[in-house]
């Protein structure tokens, strides 16, 4: 093995090695004495190379300095931003996560307030009933029907039964064999379809539709044309003491085969022990005849029924009472939709006030969830996107609905006159239009306004009086 720490003489090499070492040994002297000016040349920029590594080091430590400075002052600085007078803004109220929480794809975010501002989703247009001077508000106004009545009047009736997709609703009126279909020839179906049979009464003295049979189908009233794409609509439901679902339509359709689709928001009341029994908190939900208590339902009623939202089990037994009341809402944005509800409430103490656990949203998925039949997420699209019907649905039924509040779906609502700045409402009793207050408590600035009755577009700039206030 070699050792490397050896040294050889140039005498005692082969032959063969001193012709391949020769040249070089000639030349050590001339080697060395280059080697010693390379390295006078490298000692010559020792004291430039230490001076800039000493200029580098202080630029360092001034960044680390002025870094350190400014992340002292950022310290210092209010996150919380301040109105004019130095008052802070409440950020869990007026700041972006209303608009971020609570809007729809596509919306905009909007400011609202003169003083404190607070940010909210809108769609920056609106359908509404609005007027530019006295000619078109005379037009508006020339025709006034209750919505209810015109429902009972003109709308279209359906009634279905599966008793396998009605039997995890609820234990009420569901062992029918062989009945099961869509608006068959059958008593049972004919006194929910045929406006001559009296399922459906219309109460002119209380604006109610009354459902007056206890029957096995899914019964509803459908908008007979397209409607609106973005409505609302509030119901105060009255269950009359029974095991009833109820709820309203978001969505409806027949397929190529003439089969009926719908979408349905649905809410159930419950019988519990004997006529006026106290209720509680503990409760046992097995003794309830009610299994769905509130969400979103495809096909309600059919072969094809599915849960698209069950909240049961946050909206059932534990807020039930007896021979209970409560209000259901839609507000349906194009294809996105919000529903709220409130608990069940004693008609002698009504609670009014929608409970947020109880509040949830709705848009149609980008692609088909893996648990929805293709035919079904085709036909949801289609119902939201393609046509836009509603209507409203009961089912194990003796159910009253009455209109607490609604936008778009019926004649009915608000007139706004942008020439003299006032919002105009129907008095059924004196049978004449009212002034209500000013339009700038219920419209938004900075909106485009739509009326589909005159086809007048109206750009909405600010509150007050005459053209200077919007753009034709």
């Amino acid at each position: 093995m070699f050792d490397l720490n050896r040294k050889v003489r140039y005498e005692n090499l082969s032959p063969s090695l001193q012709s391949l070492v020769g040249e070089f040994s000639a030349n050590a002297e001339g080697l060395k004495e280059r080697l010693e000016k390379i390295k006078e040349t490298i000692d010559s920029y020792s004291p430039q190379i230490t001076e800039q590594n000493n200029t580098i080091d202080t630029i360092i430590k001034e960044v680390e300095t002025k870094f350190s400075e400014i992340k002292k002052k950022a310290s210092t600085i209010p996150t919380i931003p301040r109105a004019t007078d130095g008052s802070k803004y409440d950020f869990t109220k007026e700041g972006t996560t209303s608009a971020i929480t609570g809007g729809f794809y596509g919306q905009y975010a909007k400011v609202k307030g003169s003083t404190e501002k607070e940010i909210f989703p809108h769609d920056g247009f609106e359908e509404a009933k609005i007027c530019t001077n006295q000619s078109e508000f005379d037009t508006m106004t020339q025709t006034t029907k209750d919505g209810l009545k015109e429902v009972f009047d003109t709308w279209y009736r359906y009634a279905h039964f599966n008793r396998v997709s009605t039997g995890v609703m609820d234990l009420v009126n569901g062992d029918h064999t062989g009945v099961d279909g869509q608006n068959l020839n059958n008593p049972n179906f004919t006194q929910f379809t045929d406006k001559t049979k009296g399922a459906w009464v219309y109460k002119e003295g209380t604006k109610e539709l009354e459902c007056t049979v206890n029957s096995f189908p899914t019964a509803g009233l459908i908008i007979p044309y397209d409607g609106p794409t973005s409505w609302m609509m509030r119901l105060r439901c009255d269950t009359g003491k029974d095991s009833n679902s109820f709820g309203i339509v978001v969505g409806y359709m027949k397929d190529k085969n003439g089969v009926e689709h719908t979408l349905s928001v649905v809410r159930a009341a419950g019988v519990y022990g004997e006529p006026g029994s106290n209720l509680t908190d503990d409760i046992n939900p097995s003794r309830f005849s009610t299994i769905f208590w509130w969400g979103f339902i495809y096909d309600m009623g059919n072969s094809t029924q599915y849960f698209i939202n069950n909240m049961s089990q946050i909206g059932g037994y534990k807020l039930a009472v007896d021979n209970p009341i409560t209000y259901i809402t839609v507000i349906k944005n194009y294809d996105s939709l919000e529903f709220r509800t409130t608990p069940m409430s004693p008609r002698q103490a009504e609670i009014t006030q929608d409970d947020p656990i109880l509040t949830f949203r709705f848009s149609i998925p980008d692609s088909k969830p893996g648990s929805w039949p293709q035919e079904m997420y085709d036909n949801v699209k289609t119902m939201l996107r393609k046509t836009s019907r509603m209507g409203f649905v009961t089912r194990a039924n003796k159910t009253k609905f009455k209109i607490e509040k609604q936008q778009y779906v019926f004649n009915g609502g608000l007139i706004y006159r942008l020439d003299n700045g006032k919002a105009y409402d129907y008095n059924s009793t004196a049978n004449k239009w009212e002034p209500v207050g000013d339009i700038s408590k219920y419209l938004t600035p900075h909106t485009f306004l739509y009326n589909k009755k005159l086809n007048r577009l109206v750009y909405y700039i600010k509150p007050g009086i005459g053209t200077g206030t919007y753009i034709l």
